[in-house]
């Protein structure tokens, strides 16, 4: 825009703009991982409780069809919040190979556990799970 086109005696108002009133539309979770929404309750790392979260419920890994054509074999590291109802409220890759991500991604968030617990009461924790994906030998061994 040329400075011609403005007037020079045209006066700019101030003009304050309230971020709480404006309303926003954000894009639709991501499947690629688990969200729950946020509570007041800061969670705790698994080595901070008293009674850690044990496992109970797990489901099969399904293994990925590329990974076993060819032989592939990995651990995948994956952090996880146990809510206080034992189930998974999130869960996000921390390594392991990249083609196994998805199936260990889709399996942990059906696991349940014992919820974790600090003075008798439930709390949500933080641990790290480790994904194993093996295959058997084709010899039968």
């Amino acid at each position: 825009m040329d400075d011609e086109d403005v007037p020079e005696d045209i006066t700019i108002e101030i003009t304050d703009l309230d971020l709480n009133a404006v309303l926003i539309d954000l894009p639709a979770h991501s499947e690629n991982r688990i969200l729950t929404p946020p509570e007041e309750e800061e969670a705790l790392a698994f080595w901070k409780v008293e009674e850690k979260p044990e496992l109970v419920e797990q489901v099969a890994l399904t293994y990925p069809p590329l990974a076993r054509k060819a032989d592939l074999e990995g651990t995948v590291y994956i952090s996880l919040l146990v809510r206080k109802d034992g189930r998974v409220g999130q869960a996000t890759i921390l390594k392991g190979p990249d083609i196994f991500h998805k199936s260990a991604l889709a399996a942990v968030s059906q696991f349940v556990f014992t919820p974790g617990k600090q003075n008798k009461h439930p709390v949500q924790v933080w641990m790290t799970v480790p994904i194993q994906f093996t295959l058997f030998s084709r010899n039968g061994f």
